[in-house]
C-alpha cells in the first residue's frame, strides 16, 4: 500500500507540473502581449494638459468638460494626499512626468507648480491595454479543468472498487459466504481485496467445518455410545465373571474410541482457529521428513525415502509441518500394501521457489471423483478393504496445513507403485 500511495503521489505531482509547464509554454509562444507599452505620446499630451490647467483660474469647469470625453480621466490631488516615496516625489516636483503602473491601473503623474497640485492623467486606451489578456484566463480554466479531469480519472477506479467492496461486505454480513472481490490489475486496493477474499474463504471454510464437525460428532459418537449403553445393560444382567470381564473390555474399547475421536476433533478445531497467528520459523524440511520417517517406520512395510540432494529450508510452523508429514505417511501405510515411497525435492509453488513433497503407495488408490472430497473432515475412501480407516481426518489436516503455508495439494495415481500419490507444494 505504501508503494502504491507513493507512486500515485509522484504521478499526480508529475502530471500537475507537466500540465502547468505546457500551458505556460503555450501562453508564452502563442498569446502575444505588449509588455513594454510606449507611453511617450501620452506623456506629451499630459504635459501640455498639465501646463494648460496650471495657468487656468477656473480649472474645475475645464476638468469637468475634459472628463466628459472618452479619451482619458484627469484628477487633481494635493501633495499631502499622494502617498509615494520621497525619491519619486522629488523627481515629480522637479518637473518630470512619473508613470506608475499597477495590476489594474496605469497613470501618469505631473506636478503643477503654480497650483501646488499633482495631476493624475489616466488615458483610457492604456487602461484597456493594461488589463489582463483574456487568453490567460482561458488557459487558467484549462489548467483547473485538466487537474479536475485527472483527479476524477484517478479517483473513479478507487471509488468504484470501494463501493463494490462495501456491497460485498454487506452481502457477506447477511450470510452470503460465496461473495469474492473480482481481481483487477488497475485496482489501487489489491492488498485489501486479497485480504477480503482470504477472510471470506476462511469464514466459508469455518462454517463448512462446523457443519461437518457437528454431523461427524452426531454420527461417529452415536455408535460407541449405543454400544456402551448396550454393554452396561448387558453387564447388569450378567452374573458370569468371565462374561463380565469381556463386556468390561468392550466398554473400555468403546470409551477409548470416543476419547480418540474427541482428541481428533479438538486438535483439528484448535489448528483451524489458531493457524493464522501461529509463529513461523526456518526449518530444514528434509531433516523434518527424515525424523518423521524414522518414527513411523513399519517392519512389515517397505518405507523408502528419497532425500533431497541439498538442504531445503522452509519458513513454517514446525508442529504443523510434522503433523502434515505424519498424516501423509500414516495414510499411505494404512492403505498401502507393501511399499510407500516418499520424495522431497526443490520446485516451484505460487510462482515462487519452494519444495515438493510426494508420498506414494501401492494400495487401491483414490478414485478421481472422490479426490476433492477426501480433503474434507470425516470423509473416508470407501474403495478399500481396510477396516480400520480412522476418523477421516488425515488428509483434511494435511489440507489445512497446506492452506496455512499458502501451498497447493494434488492427488493423482502413482505411476511407479500403482496406488495413490499425494503431492504437496510449499513456497
Amino acid at each position: 500500500m505504501r508503494n502504491i500511495a507513493f507512486s500515485l503521489l509522484v504521478t499526480t505531482f508529475t502530471v500537475l507540473i507537466g500540465l502547468g509547464w505546457g500551458l505556460d509554454w503555450l501562453y508564452s509562444h502563442y498569446i502575444k502581449t505588449d509588455k513594454n507599452t510606449d507611453t511617450s505620446a501620452y506623456e506629451s499630451i499630459g504635459r501640455q494638459l498639465a501646463t494648460s490647467i496650471d495657468h487656468l483660474t477656473n480649472y474645475e469647469a475645464y476638468l469637468k468638460d475634459w472628463n466628459s470625453s472618452d479619451f482619458s480621466h484627469v484628477s487633481l490631488l494635493k501633495r499631502e494626499d499622494v502617498s509615494m516615496p520621497d525619491a519619486l516625489l522629488n523627481k515629480l516636483t522637479s518637473g518630470e512626468a512619473l508613470v506608475l503602473q499597477s495590476s489594474d491601473n496605469l497613470a501618469i503623474y505631473y506636478y503643477l507648480p503654480k497650483l501646488n497640485l499633482i495631476m493624475l492623467f489616466s488615458p483610457l486606451e492604456l487602461q484597456s491595454l493594461n488589463h489582463e489578456n483574456p487568453g490567460s484566463q482561458v488557459l487558467t480554466l484549462i489548467f483547473y479543468a485538466g487537474v479536475l479531469a485527472f483527479l476524477l480519472l484517478w479517483l473513479y477506479p478507487l471509488i468504484s472498487r470501494l463501493a463494490m467492496m462495501t456491497r460485498l461486505t454487506q452481502q457477506l454480513g447477511k450470510g452470503d459466504l460465496s461473495v469474492r472481490m473480482p481481481p483487477s490489475a488497475l485496482s489501487y486496493t489489491q492488498t485489501i481485496e486479497k485480504e477480503f477474499n482470504r477472510m471470506a474463504v476462511s469464514i466459508d471454510n469455518l462454517m463448512a467445518d462446523n457443519k461437518l464437525l457437528s454431523s461427524a460428532v452426531s454420527h461417529d459418537l452415536r455408535t460407541p455410545l449405543s454400544r456402551i449403553r448396550f454393554g452396561v445393560d448387558t453387564l447388569s444382567e450378567t452374573h458370569d465373571q468371565s462374561e463380565k470381564e469381556q463386556y468390561i473390555k468392550h466398554l473400555n474399547d468403546d470409551i477409548d474410541e470416543m476419547e480418540s475421536l474427541i482428541e481428533v476433533l479438538l486438535g483439528y478445531s484448535k489448528m483451524t482457529h489458531n493457524n493464522i497467528v501461529a509463529e513461523k520459523s526456518i526449518i530444514d524440511f528434509g531433516q523434518l521428513v527424515l525424523g518423521c520417517v524414522k518414527q513411523a517406520y513399519d517392519a512389515d512395510t517397505r518405507l523408502e525415502y528419497i532425500k533431497p540432494l541439498v538442504a531445503i529450508n522452509i519458513k513454517g510452523v514446525e508442529k504443523h509441518l510434522k503433523m502434515l508429514v505424519n498424516n501423509l505417511i500414516q495414510n499411505a501405510l494404512r492403505y498401502g500394501n507393501n511399499r510407500v515411497l516418499i520424495t522431497v525435492a526443490s520446485g516451484e509453488c505460487n510462482d515462487h521457489s519452494g519444495l515438493t513433497l510426494a508420498v506414494e503407495d501401492d494400495g487401491p488408490g483414490i478414485p478421481e471423483g472422490e479426490r476433492s472430497q477426501v480433503l474434507k473432515p470425516f470423509v473416508r475412501n470407501h474403495h478399500t478393504k481396510v477396516t480400520n480407516q480412522g476418523h477421516g481426518m488425515g488428509l483434511a489436516i494435511v489440507d489445512r496445513v497446506v492452506q496455512l503455508h499458502e501451498g497447493r495439494i494434488n492427488i493423482e495415481d502413482s505411476i511407479d507403485l500403482g496406488g495413490a500419490k499425494v503431492t504437496v507444494m510449499l513456497p
